[in-house]
């Protein structure tokens, strides 16, 4: 809405000075015929039938102009509502790439465990995975840095249809992610892990230029309870995940203890 004068605005103004204009005629009216009663032929007949039509004369100036500083402040008002919500929605795209890896689309190192402390706050159990793209260096140096980052959003695009609602996933490194499961037993997360695993394995990366390149990970997997220090299974997961780097590659290795 506009706050100019317009023709739909002049009518708008127009049709909004009658409730104003309508109880001054009115009361224009009844003060003529109280005087007209009291004076007596002092007051005219015609003044009587005059009292109303100064009414209007004096009032539709008046109660124009207040109609339509109204319709302006509305208008102001309208433009501030609009603003204001364009800068609420540019805060929250701010928020939300300051929290994405821009090239995996996943959440990155400081969401990542942000999130995953607040989901273990509230939950009975977790478990964590911590993985890690098995000769990444050697992709990058055999097909190129831009192989090398195709093959990290073919990676996230594969964790992502993996997991399930509520699962979260970030990308910690240059080819190292984690995955916290909330309330998630060893048994589902060694599931969720052997998935993972298998879904490497059997699915080639494809790059840009349509080739495919065989990209395996290997897991570190650490379970606990709600009462313990998820930063500390995440380094126990870590260290599984050194382990599992060591044994060969392309496995699944369950933490010793948390």
């Amino acid at each position: 809405m506009s706050g100019k004068l317009s023709i739909p605005i002049v009518a708008r103004c127009l049709i909004g000075s009658i409730p104003i204009l309508v109880p001054a005629m009115i009361g224009a009216s009844i003060a003529a015929y109280l005087l007209a009663a009291k004076f007596g032929p002092v007051v005219q007949a015609s003044a009587m039938a005059d009292a109303p039509l100064a009414a209007f004369i004096v009032g539709l100036p008046i109660a124009f102009y207040l109609r339509w500083q109204a319709f302006r402040l509305e208008a102001a008002n309208e433009q501030l509502k609009d603003a204001l919500q364009t800068v609420e929605a540019a805060r929250q795209e701010a928020m939300a790439r300051a929290s994405i890896d821009g090239l995996t689309g996943l959440l990155n190192r400081n969401a990542y465990f942000e999130a995953a402390e607040n989901a273990h706050a509230i939950a009975a159990r977790s478990v964590v995975l911590m993985m890690d793209l098995d000769h990444f260096k050697g992709i990058n140096d055999t097909y190129g840095h831009g192989a090398g980052d195709d093959v990290l959003v073919a990676s996230a695009a594969k964790l992502k249809a993996i997991l399930r609602r509520g699962d979260i996933v970030g990308r910690i490194g240059g080819e190292e992610f984690a995955i916290m499961l909330p309330d998630t037993t060893l048994r589902e997360g060694l599931g969720i892990a052997d998935a993972i695993l298998k879904t490497f394995e059997g699915q080639p990366a494809m790059l840009q230029d349509g080739r495919l390149v065989d990209s395996t990970i290997s897991v570190g997997v650490a379970a606990g309870l709600s009462e313990d220090d998820l930063r500390n299974m995440h380094k126990t997961a870590d260290e599984s995940l050194y382990r599992a780097k060591a044994a060969g590659r392309n496995r699944v290795v369950l933490a010793e203890a948390v």
